[in-house]
């Protein structure tokens, strides 16, 4: 799921909307215009670059950066300890979702595709060769976008090996896990 956000702190009756952004008077207030962005053939600097103008930000000096995964992690948390205002590219699953009070942005002029739905592949005969009750839990687990930022903070933040981060948040969230199994 792509999309920009600002921090929480920024009022939202002031900024809720990228509309919001090309305001002289919001522009006027951020911090900052420069969005950071990543490599230039990711989807989202590509789709960022197109909302600029979509939106009309470029009038009112809207620009993004290209950078990497890096820059926008070091930006973000840069700007949110100084209290900045400002609007940062972010995506889910990320950790940084987890990290901060970031407010995705409402995007009338749909910039931003519907968020991608991540489904478990199978050759079909190794599928058929599984015991039922597998086949059965298998299809079973679902779990939100807040899980696999959960997670990610903890492979990233904390040092945790993937494996390990997704067993300790099974544990903290045995009703989710569970109901798998039902």
């Amino acid at each position: 799921m792509f999309y920009w956000a600002v921090p929480a702190y920024i009022p939202e009756d002031v900024v809720s909307s990228l509309e919001d952004l090309a305001k002289p008077e919001v522009a006027e207030r951020m911090t900052t215009l420069t969005v950071q962005g990543t490599t230039p053939g990711a989807g989202l600097t590509m789709r960022s670059e197109k909302l600029i103008e979509s939106y009309g930000l470029a009038a009112v000096g809207w620009h993004q950066e290209m950078g990497d995964l890096q820059a926008i992690i070091d930006t973000v948390n840069q700007r949110m300890n100084a209290g900045d205002w400002f609007a940062t590219p972010l995506w889910q699953p990320q950790y940084l979702n987890d990290v901060y009070e970031l407010r995705p942005l409402a995007d009338p002029l749909g910039a931003f595709p519907e968020p991608d739905r991540a489904s478990l592949l199978a050759y079909r005969q190794s599928w058929e060769n599984l015991p039922e009750e597998t086949r059965r839990v298998v299809s079973r687990i679902n779990y939100p976008l807040a899980a696999v930022n959960e997670m990610d903070r903890a492979v990233n933040l904390d040092g945790k090996d993937p494996l390990q981060a997704a067993r300790e948040w099974m544990e903290r969230n045995p009703e989710t896990v569970n109901a798998w199994f039902a």
